[in-house]
């Protein structure tokens, strides 16, 4: 036989493999793709959020993250204090978040001159 031939050949099976592969990645309508018959599904790149998300379950989409005593994070030790210090005198998270910023954007707007003014 030919190259021709055995191009065309080759090129068939990969072409039927290739559909094959892709028709398994789509469930029917009305079967679950996290099934026991489906974990090869399951575990596929494409579908492997399949463990985790449950869409009837909105709470396991979101943590609940409760804190009493209020965390602030930047990228300057000063800008986080003075975030941590509005919120010792009462602000709320937003006033801290909204001073933690600017300390933020005045740390790096001065750091060439090495002073910080907060």
């Amino acid at each position: 036989m030919s190259r021709i031939v055995w191009g065309s050949v080759v090129a068939l099976a990969l072409g039927l493999v290739g559909v094959g592969v892709a028709v398994g990645f789509f469930p029917l309508e009305g079967t679950s793709p996290t099934g026991p018959d489906n974990l090869l599904r399951t575990l596929s790149p494409f579908n492997s959020y399949g463990h985790v998300y449950d869409p009837a379950n909105i709470e396991a989409m979101r943590p609940r993250v409760m804190g009493t005593h209020g965390v602030v994070s930047t990228g300057h030790y000063r800008a986080t204090m003075a975030g941590m210090d509005v919120l010792r005198q009462g602000g709320n998270a937003f006033d801290a978040g909204v001073t933690a910023a600017k300390g933020t954007s005045t740390a790096a707007q001065d750091q060439r001159r090495r002073r910080l003014y907060i």
